[in-house]
């Protein structure tokens, strides 16, 4: 099924519904891995009624936000960070697309954890222990494989399919906030073939359009659409893993490892004709690659930028297409998103 095509005056329409479910029905048999997580609560934040979605779960795509390092008494923060999450990204192109929002199911997974904050260098007593690598990095990662006080957290795919069951996380953003104002940020996907499960871990930062940018690059980008950074050095030894996996899975389409723009995977936004339209066109050179037709864009970490450039956008779009097996059409997005119509 193809969804009909929406007007340039149409404007994003959501319908937020809040559905919490009782403790008893979410727990129905004690798991000592899960002891961190037994005050959690599970919000349905849902962009549309239910009856606007496909019937079959496999078809919807997902996006489950949790947090870590919030306490009891900051439930309301994580939802409020939660919800401006979604919110900004719902906000960009193309999320922002009338028919796309109401195609995504949102569900906030609201963890308590006895420690406010996360740790450097090793992890606090949180929820799903997330930490900074190092007090001077920006990586972030979670622990769920060591005892700590007695207890292990659990794997956070597995705190999803425990809360939703029948997700299908091949078609899920898992999403981890840590509640924490240094800027911090790790994408990645669960090391088990075809790949296709994939988390975003983000912090909170005090400056807006740093968050902003966190949400596109990280859990927009990278996690939905398998994009990759735009201004990263990729040597010769993972070009060679980025293009077997791009080979394979279709991962980072947003680059292509050649200095020649006619075998460029994006090669159809070269065209001299939308100068005019989408005015930074030109490869942009870093390291070995040849990189999208943009200098600044959200997918570089150096830019400054909170847009997506086309190919991005395009890629996207085609992501969500494809988890609802609509036939996509390249017509289709540059009427809608490079020409003079364009949204």
């Amino acid at each position: 099924m193809t969804p009909s095509q929406p007007t340039p005056s149409q404007r994003t329409k959501r319908i937020v519904t809040l559905l919490i479910l009782p403790l008893s029905l979410l727990f129905l048999s004690c798991n000592p891995i899960f002891d961190s997580v037994e005050n959690a609560e599970l919000i349905h934040y849902r962009t549309r009624p239910k009856s606007h979605l496909p019937t079959d779960f496999a078809m919807q795509p997902n996006i489950v936000v949790m947090g870590d390092g919030y306490t009891a008494s900051e439930a309301t923060t994580f939802k409020t960070d939660a919800i401006n999450m979604v919110d900004h990204l719902f906000s960009v192109s193309p999320f922002n697309v009338s028919i796309f929002p109401q195609y995504f199911n949102v569900y906030f997974i609201s963890l308590e954890s006895a420690e406010k904050g996360i740790g450097r260098g090793d992890a606090n007593d949180t929820a799903l222990r997330c930490y900074f690598t190092t007090n001077y990095s920006t990586d972030l990662v979670f622990d769920d494989v060591n005892f700590w006080g007695g207890r292990k957290a659990p794997n956070p795919f597995d705190v999803v399919t425990r809360f939703i069951p029948g997700i299908n996380l091949s078609n899920t953003v898992v999403v981890i906030l840590v509640n924490d104002t240094k800027v911090g940020y790790t994408t990645s996907f669960r090391n088990v073939a075809p790949y296709d499960q994939w988390i975003s871990l983000i912090s909170v930062p005090d400056d807006p359009n740093e968050f902003k940018r966190l949400i596109m690059r990280e859990v927009g980008g990278k996690a939905f659409a398998r994009l990759a950074e735009e201004d990263a050095y990729y040597g010769p030894d993972t070009q060679e893993v980025m293009t077997q996996m791009s080979t394979q899975y279709g991962f980072y389409p947003n680059i292509s490892f050649t200095a020649n723009p006619s075998e460029v995977a994006w090669k159809h936004f070269l065209d001299p004709s939308l100068n005019a339209l989408y005015p930074n066109l030109g490869v942009h050179h870093i390291g070995y690659g040849a990189y999208r037709p943009d200098n600044d864009n959200v997918m570089m970490r150096s830019g400054y930028s909170l847009e997506y450039d086309a190919p991005s956008r395009e890629a996207i779009v085609k992501r969500i297409y494809q988890i609802h097996r609509w036939n996509y059409t390249a017509s289709t997005f540059f009427f809608y998103f490079v020409g003079p119509n364009s949204i």
